[in-house]
């Protein structure tokens, strides 16, 4: 997901995804860090979980069988600029990663 899009796919795509009766898992991925967005349905609620470059996550992929990913292996062979990138609000500088 890129910036410029980011938003768009935590609301409105997020929000059409979830009337998906049969869609349990929605994985959003950064495009410029390593950073990955998990929202998951359990029972009737969604959860989100969010992950950055060395931690791993399980993914339902049919009935019982799940996988196993870290978010490193997601971004494996991607060259990322991963210094901090600098934003002023309010007259005071905040750096995110």
């Amino acid at each position: 997901m890129s910036s410029s899009t980011a938003s768009t796919d935590r609301r409105e795509k997020l929000v059409a995804y979830q009337q998906l009766p049969t869609l349990l898992t929605y994985v959003l991925v950064a495009q410029s860090k390593k950073f990955v967005e998990i929202y998951r349905k359990e029972r009737d609620n969604w959860t989100v979980e969010r992950l950055g470059a060395n931690e791993t996550f399980e993914v339902l992929i049919e009935g019982d069988k799940s996988i196993e990913l870290s978010v490193s292996e997601i971004y494996e062979d991607i060259d990322l600029d991963e210094s901090p990138e600098l934003q002023i609000h309010d007259n005071v500088e905040v750096y995110t990663y």
